[in-house]
């Protein structure tokens, strides 16, 4: 089998079979059309030729230049951390969504908790165990909270800034302000909230920069310095990685514009489901990767699906719709090797990423932004807006207009089990030949329907998406949906997706919606709590509440764009819930494979 490997930072080695032919053939047609230098000059017609998409591609390219940006800004960063540090601040909460958090969530997750530094926390989810778990972790007098929004009008960061702001204000009055940072665009409401609140210190980050590509700049640095890691030699990395993909070097040198070439062909080729197989050291940057991949190219009825945590399983249990990407250091562990080698030797293509140290993190941010840049331009869409994400939104400000959230969904049928109930749309009935009609009272139990619903994505279906609403640091709640998951992929050997709410709608959320259709997404949510359920200041709703109606919002959403939706409606206590669920979903499988 033909092995390619092109870079130095981070080398890329790219075994695939059959379709190394036209990859090499796309690398060619980036030079024939002089791709690099386009890219590196900014040139919006790359992707897109009418005027609107054009304006915006312009104002979306400064991630191409933020780390050697940025690198001048590394004492106005580190003064701030020493700062920080020097003022008695034992810990840091970021208060963000997508890619506001999640570039700061991998770094955390990497580099771990730095000695002498303060205690770095991520909370990206409006759950109200979530909440009180943050809120429960920190001392509020001694605690600094970060809000990152780029627009400054992202409803999660702000109703998290308000709860943890009063807590604040509690204890230190009129000084409450000097517990908080923000970071957000010149101009947003963000920047005006954190003048008039007296916040410590406000970032203004380039606003050429989508959030999707923000990790090189203020979004990912300010809180991973704050939490002790060298942003300095991020950007040494991300900076030598600009170098290895610049204008000067031929194209089939470019490590980044052979992933997003590879990437794009094999789509096209019916190989749309990007498995990430991560090494433990670098094993969250799945979560960053994802949300690049199916924000970016999930539109129009195309995209790459990017499927990261899935646990490894036999060659059998993967279908003919994979390319395999693996990232991990230079001594990769022996049951990567062995799957790996018999993946390859199954047909599968197989991209291996090396990453020398830690800090190399930083160059495969930049490499993968360009490489998904490269990929969009492949699939002939615009890989800088994101025009389906806005409807769960919309949808969501019209639940929250209900006192304690809204519960208002699509015409459908309810079936009861003893601890959950299952909510399918009429579409979907009529799409699994169980319409409304034909359904008598005694067909009320969810059996019958979750067999149909299986049956139909097992022939027509091209992956399963588990979107829970749920505390993501529950560990009880994360070995059901690892266990669901593993279930769902080796008896119907489809591949899987799974993504937290509200995380998942500000990451894969364009892709569920915009992208190619024949998904099922399996929606858990709880409208009760297990325990304390706090409201958000100076609102009508609770968290719960907000949390709620985010989760119906984008079910309303999805149906709307003729998705097969399965809504789950767990009770409390969840785990006894959880494994009605689990065991409904097992015995239809049974049913369906006889296994």
């Amino acid at each position: 089998m033909q092995i390619y490997s092109v870079g130095k930072e981070s080398p890329v080695t790219f075994s695939l079979g059959e379709y190394m032919y036209k990859v090499e053939k796309a690398v060619e047609e980036l030079a024939n059309t002089n791709f690099s230098t386009r890219l590196w000059n900014k040139d919006a017609t790359l992707w897109k030729d009418d005027t609107s998409s054009i304006e915006l591609i312009s104002n979306s390219l400064g991630w191409l230049d933020v780390a050697k940006e940025m690198s001048t800004h590394i004492d106005e960063i580190t003064n701030f951390a020493a700062e920080v540090k020097g003022a008695g601040f034992r810990s840091v909460v970021l208060l963000g969504m997508g890619g506001s958090s999640l570039a700061p969530l991998v770094l955390k997750e990497t580099f771990g908790d730095i000695d002498g530094a303060p205690y770095l926390t991520v909370l990206d989810s409006t759950d109200p165990s979530a909440v009180l778990r943050v809120d429960g972790d920190s001392d509020p007098e001694t605690t600094l909270f970060i809000i990152a929004s780029k627009s400054g009008s992202t409803i999660e960061p702000l109703s998290l800034f308000e709860y943890f702001y009063e807590l604040v204000r509690e204890i230190k009055g009129e000084s409450v302000g000097e517990n908080f940072v923000a970071i957000t665009d010149p101009g947003s409401g963000l920047e005006r909230l954190a003048l008039d609140r007296g916040f410590r210190k406000t970032f203004l980050n380039p606003s050429d920069i989508g959030g999707r590509y923000s990790a090189l700049s203020y979004f990912g640095l300010v809180p991973a310095a704050l939490g002790g890691i060298d942003v300095a030699a991020l950007l040494e990395s991300a900076i030598s990685m600009g170098d290895e993909c610049g204008p000067s070097v031929a194209a089939s040198d470019n490590p980044a514009f052979y992933l997003g070439a590879a990437l794009s062909v094999l789509a096209r080729e019916g190989r749309d489901k990007l498995s990430f197989l991560i090494s433990e050291e670098f094993e969250e940057l799945g979560l960053w990767l994802e949300q690049l991949v199916a924000e970016s190219t999930g539109k129009e009825g195309v995209g790459i699906i990017p499927l990261a945590g899935e646990s490894l399983g036999d060659v059998d249990s993967y279908g003919d719709d994979r390319v395999f990407v693996h990232i991990g250091p230079p001594f990769v562990e022996e049951h990567h090797i062995e799957l790996l080698h018999y993946l390859e030797s199954a047909g599968h293509p197989v991209i291996s990423i090396r990453l020398n140290s830690l800090s190399a993190i930083g160059g495969e941010f930049l490499k993968w932004e360009i490489a998904t840049a490269v990929a969009g331009m492949g699939l002939g869409i615009n890989p800088f807006d994101q025009p389906d994400v806005e409807s769960a939104k919309l949808a969501t400000k019209s639940l929250l207009k209900g006192s304690d959230g809204g519960s208002k969904l699509p015409p459908g049928r309810i079936f009861k089990g003893e601890k959950f109930r299952l909510y399918l749309g009429d579409e979907t009935l009529t799409r699994l030949g169980l319409s409304t009609s034909r359904l008598r009272d005694a067909d009320s139990r969810p059996d019958e329907a979750v067999k149909s619903l299986l049956s139909y994505v097992k022939k027509e279906g091209s992956y399963i998406s588990i979107l829970p609403y749920f505390d993501p640091e529950d560990r009880s709640v994360a070995n059901f949906l690892s266990a669901l998951r593993q279930m769902l992929r080796n008896s119907l050997a489809l591949a899987t997706q799974l993504g937290y709410g509200p995380r998942y709608l500000h990451s894969t959320g364009q892709l569920h919606k915009g992208g190619p259709d024949g998904g099922l997404f399996l929606v858990l949510y709880h409208n009760r709590a297990e325990g304390e359920d706090p409201v958000v200041p100076g609102q009508a709703y609770s968290f719960l509440g907000l949390e709620t109606s985010q989760a119906l919002g984008d079910v309303g959403a999805l149906l709307a764009k003729g998705r097969n939706v399965a809504l789950f409606n767990i009770n409390t206590p969840f785990t006894e819930s959880l494994e009605e669920v689990y065991s409904l979903l097992g015995r239809s499988l049974t049913a369906i494979t006889g296994k």
